[in-house]
């Protein structure tokens, strides 16, 4: 279908210079897209990087302050625990935190999951909570446990607005597509200059055929040239004369 295509190309009545505004058009588009893609890629890798990191510190900072150094967790303490899970919503991008003992109550405070995750490892777990007026909203939580003298004595949880910050990875990549659209746009007009300047030689050797075939000695070449351009000019040159002296009287 592909070769269908092309040879059909060739064979349409395109002037050259168009013919290569596409090919050269097409290949800058694919490496432009290609480039656009990997760094919106990379973008969205180094945003969940920064995701995970930041959640990872606010949950292992609530875990530290459970069990130090008042130990509060093991006090069973709920004042001070209740605290320190209220005192973490504060932030505006965190809308949950909870502390998980070991068979007792939690102590929460905003929107947290209903159970731990089922695998020891505790990756983060992405879900979604509805607010009073039945909206959805993303987050991501995190989890750390809870230790005393090598000893598990609960979990911490710390929930943040997965909606906020998908918004500015959304504007960053934004912005990277529109930058590279602008450069394909550009390296299309580009490509059709360098096209036209290109296939100016051809074009004008075309129209300097036509004028010896009404019997018109016209060279199209303005200076002269050591490539493989003026070496075709060279023999057309040498193809007119004798042709305009066979067709001469006598």
């Amino acid at each position: 279908m592909i070769n269908w295509l092309a040879r059909l190309f060739r064979k349409a009545p395109v002037p050259i210079a168009i013919k290569w505004t596409i090919y050269i058009g097409t290949l800058i588009t694919l490496v432009m897209s290609v480039l656009g893609w990997f760094l919106i890629t990379q973008q969205a890798r180094f945003h969940m990087r920064e995701v995970n990191g930041f959640g990872k510190v606010l949950v292992e900072q609530l875990a530290h302050s459970a069990s130090e150094p008042s130990e509060p967790l093991l006090a069973d303490d709920q004042f001070n625990l209740q605290g320190l899970v209220s005192r973490q919503t504060q932030n505006d991008n965190v809308v949950g935190a909870a502390i998980v003992p070991t068979d007792k109550p939690w102590v929460t405070s905003g929107n947290v999951p209903h159970q731990l995750p089922s695998s020891d490892d505790l990756y983060p777990m992405t879900w979604a909570w509805r607010d009073p007026e039945n909206n959805r909203h993303l987050a991501i939580t995190f989890f750390s446990p809870i230790n005393f003298r090598d000893v598990i004595a609960g979990h911490a949880m710390i929930t943040i607005d997965r909606q906020f910050l998908d918004r500015n990875q959304k504007r960053t990549i934004g912005i990277i597509s529109y930058a590279t659209f602008g450069l394909i746009l550009i390296a299309a007009i580009l490509s059709y200059v360098l096209s036209k300047r290109l296939s100016r030689p051809i074009t004008l050797l075309a129209q300097a055929g036509q004028q010896t075939e009404v019997g018109l000695l016209i060279s199209p070449m303005d200076e002269e040239r050591h490539d493989e351009i003026g070496q075709v000019y060279a023999h057309f040159d040498r193809m007119s004369a004798g042709w305009t002296i066979g067709k001469t009287p006598g």
